[in-house]
Order: C-alpha cells, then sequence, then structure tokens
C-alpha cells in the first residue's frame, strides 16, 4: 500500500506542470482531485482523478493545494486556500508581483502552515551532492560561478502555439527571467543571498512574443562570491550548466551528462558525482511532491524550498527586470511591497 495514500490533495491548474503534478500524485495518492481552467484537459483520465467546478468546496475538502496556475493567479489562489489553514505547495515563480507575498508569509508563520514551492532542480542528485561538496569547503575559497540553461522557445512543448502560452504575455507573468527562474534559486541555495544586481535583456523579433527572450544577470553575493546568470528562449539545443571557479580547482555541473566534475590545477579531472542510469527529469518532481506530501503528514525533511526562498528569488529576479529598466545596480532589498513586473 502507497504510504500516504490517504492525503487529500488538490491540483489547481492543469497545464504542463499541473499535469505532470497530476499524473505523479495519481501513482502515489488514493485519489487527485483537480480544478482546472481549461476546456480541453490535457492529463490522462484515470480512475483516481476527480474534475470539480467547485473551486472554494475543494479546497476546503483537501489536506493540501498545489497551485499550478497562471503565475499573476498564483497569490491570489494561494491566499483564498492559506485562510483555510490549508498547506500549500506553489509552483515557480510564486508571483509576478510582490503584493501579498508578506501577508501569505505572515499567516503562513503564524498559523504553522507548510509553504513549499516548485524548484524541483533542490532535488536533482548531483546537485544535492554538489551543495554537499561545497558545504564542506574543501576546494578553497569560491571566487565566481557561471549559470547557464536555454531552449529555443518553440521546441519547449510540440503542438503548443508558444506566443499564445504564459511566457509570452508580460502581463501573466512571463519572460524568460520569471520562466527560467530555477537558476536564481539555485544560486541562492549554493551561494547564500544576493545584494547587488545588474542586468541586461535582449528581445527577440523573431519569436514574436512581448517578453524578454535572454536575461543577462550579474550577482554579487553577500559572501563576495561574483555569479553570471545566463537565461535564454533561443539556443538551438537544449543546454543547462553550473560552473564554480574556486581556489584548488573547477567544479562544472552538465544537466544532459548527469555528471559533476572537478578539475585541479594540473587539468586532472575528477568525477564527483554521476546520476544512475534509471534517472530521469521526472524524478525530480516526484520527489518533490512527495516531499510534500511527507511534510502534511508530519515529517518535514527540509530539502524543499519555502515561501522564504521563493521570495529571495522573485527579489533577484524583480533586480533584474528593474536593473535593465534604469540601467542601474539594484538591492533585492529595495524591491518595495507594490512592485510588479509590466
Amino acid at each position: 500500500m502507497k504510504k500516504y495514500e490517504k492525503t487529500k490533495i488538490l491540483v489547481i491548474g492543469s497545464g504542463s506542470i499541473g499535469t505532470r503534478h497530476i499524473e505523479n500524485l495519481s501513482k502515489i495518492i488514493e485519489k487527485v482531485t483537480v480544478y482546472s481552467y481549461r476546456k480541453k484537459q490535457l492529463f490522462k483520465s484515470s480512475g483516481n482523478i476527480e474534475l470539480v467546478r467547485n473551486l472554494d468546496d475543494a479546497i476546503n475538502k483537501s489536506d493540501g493545494v498545489i497551485i499550478a496556475n497562471r503565475t499573476d493567479k498564483h497569490v491570489e489562489v494561494a491566499m483564498k486556500a492559506i485562510k483555510e489553514n490549508k498547506n500549500l505547495f506553489i509552483e515557480k515563480p510564486i508571483s509576478n508581483s510582490m503584493k501579498n507575498i508578506n501577508l501569505l508569509k505572515e499567516i503562513g508563520i503564524k498559523n504553522k502552515i507548510i509553504i513549499e514551492t516548485g524548484f524541483m532542480l533542490r532535488f536533482h542528485p548531483n546537485l544535492i551532492k554538489l551543495k554537499e561538496f561545497l558545504n564542506k569547503n574543501q576546494f578553497g575559497e569560491i571566487h565566481y560561478a557561471r549559470v547557464s540553461v536555454g531552449q529555443y522557445l518553440p521546441d519547449w512543448r510540440p503542438g503548443v502555439d508558444y506566443r499564445q502560452g504564459y511566457g509570452a504575455k508580460k502581463d501573466w507573468g512571463g519572460g524568460v527571467t520569471l520562466d527560467l527562474i530555477h537558476e536564481i534559486d539555485l544560486v541562492c541555495w549554493l551561494f547564500g543571498s544576493v545584494n547587488k544586481v545588474s542586468a541586461m535583456f535582449r528581445y527577440s523579433k523573431k519569436l514574436e512574443i512581448e517578453t524578454e527572450s535572454v536575461s543577462q544577470i550579474n550577482l554579487r553575493m553577500q559572501s563576495g562570491v561574483l555569479v553570471q546568470i545566463n537565461l535564454d528562449y533561443l539556443r538551438p539545443s537544449y543546454g543547462r550548466f553550473t560552473e564554480i571557479v574556486t581556489e584548488k580547482g573547477v567544479i562544472s555541473w552538465d544537466y544532459l551528462s548527469g555528471n559533476v566534475i572537478y578539475e585541479d590545477s594540473n587539468k586532472v579531472k575528477t568525477i564527483l558525482h554521476k546520476v544512475d542510469k534509471d534517472f530521469t527529469r521526472n524524478n525530480m518532481y516526484m520527489d518533490e511532491i512527495k516531499h510534500f506530501i511527507s511534510s502534511i503528514n508530519g515529517n518535514n525533511l527540509l530539502k524543499a524550498s519555502n515561501i522564504q526562498d521563493a521570495e529571495k528569488a522573485i527579489r533577484v529576479a524583480f533586480s533584474a527586470h528593474l536593473s535593465n529598466k534604469k540601467n542601474k545596480f539594484i538591492n533585492p532589498n529595495e524591491i518595495k511591497e507594490d512592485f510588479f513586473v509590466n
């Protein structure tokens, strides 16, 4: 029998990420409840998936709510659920605005409500090991890091007009900076808080979208480490990698190879960690949802990102937007409570 099969989970939203959560949940709990905004469902129907029409009623009957609707609607629905003392899993980014973020945090802390957020890279086995290595400080001082992820936007979801998706729309919280915010969270997770941000964006006419297609962000961490982040919708082939230059050598991670490699000053390379041959991308999504259910049932392993982590990430993303607009350095703590991406 499944360990937490009786846990009642409501998924709000049935786009690509909502569908992934629905199908993963259907394998580990007795019944998944879904509130969909779409006329046509993307997920595969099964005996333990129930579509509901009354959102308030569905929230009240749940143990936990997964918010996977459009970015600009995340907090609005989260506030509805948290006022009913429901545990929350909010997909990334948590919002395209600072509105009600502090209130959401305050209610969560006051009522001891679980709020986890959808940064699945924290569950990648390579990156878990990489963080362990960095925490041991065995490579000496960290000087700087470079982080990059990119893929040609029209190739993301074959058969779907990307120009009609949220990524293409400013008002919906689109654009590559928020869309690929995983790397911003990764940097904060590995290196700590950010105290200075500068950024430049590029807008591609070829893509025919309203939002930025390239985001190049420079960060100064509170520790003094410098970080460059490249996020883009234009790379002809998918690529995701991290390079960390330290006092004793260079550590590199390549998503596609599934390796963390250390190269010393003599150019001798050592594989520090390699993913298992049966590892798939969905393992990360499954593990983060299992973590959420485990947290609801009183076994919080503290591996997932929380509302504070999610706020740090959007403050950096918002700082990048502001820096590009004003052509100046921005401290993420300067982002005001009424800020929204426009």
